[in-house]
């Protein structure tokens, strides 16, 4: 292969590389302002006053709903525990001799 073929190739791959990137370069602003665009809606949506009443209440409902939920939740893991160790007393007493109870032989 002779320089001046190799210098041709390679000049021709600098120039395909340029427009790549050039190419590359393009669709990045576009993506950047796409992004840009869609997060100023976000913050623009963020400061609409009506945005920020109905997600303070749905947020709201949400805390209601969980504090509710932990409350049952809790209320049955209370009962849960309370039927255990009842269970486990009375488990334990008919185990245990009673001296009232006549021994078998």
């Amino acid at each position: 292969m002779a320089v001046s073929d190799w210098d041709d190739k390679f000049m021709g791959f600098i120039k395909n590389a340029g427009e790549h990137m050039k190419k590359v370069g393009q669709e990045a602003k576009a993506v950047a302002s796409s992004v840009v665009g869609e997060a100023q809606d976000m913050v623009n949506q963020a400061k609409d006053p009506e945005t920020k009443k109905k997600a303070q209440a749905k947020l709201d409902e949400v805390t209601n709903w969980s504090k509710k939920w932990l409350g049952d939740t809790a209320d049955k893991v209370s009962g849960a525990l309370k039927s255990g160790v009842a269970s486990t007393s009375n488990t334990a007493a008919t185990l245990v001799d009673d001296p009232n109870k006549p021994k078998s032989s």
